[in-house]
């Protein structure tokens, strides 16, 4: 994992998911079980130490790739 970059507002991480595929998911054709990952950053806006924005980043593309959701 990289270390996130902070300033008086903003927080900003990228981050890899790796996991098992469970099934069920909607035009999905490959077997449960199947090793995937993907990656994305988040980024989180504060002010008065609330966050106020929150925006995500993820490669979705990939992901659906992967599944063999999508035709490539």
């Amino acid at each position: 994992m990289l270390t996130p970059i902070l300033d008086d507002q903003r927080v900003s991480g990228y981050w890899e998911m790796n996991a098992l595929y469970h099934g069920n998911m909607e035009g999905a054709k490959v077997e449960k079980g199947t090793p995937i990952s993907f990656r994305g950053m988040d980024i989180l806006i504060f002010k008065d130490d609330k966050c106020v924005e929150y925006y995500v980043l993820s490669d979705m593309f990939s992901l659906m790739k992967q599944l063999q959701a999508i035709k490539t």
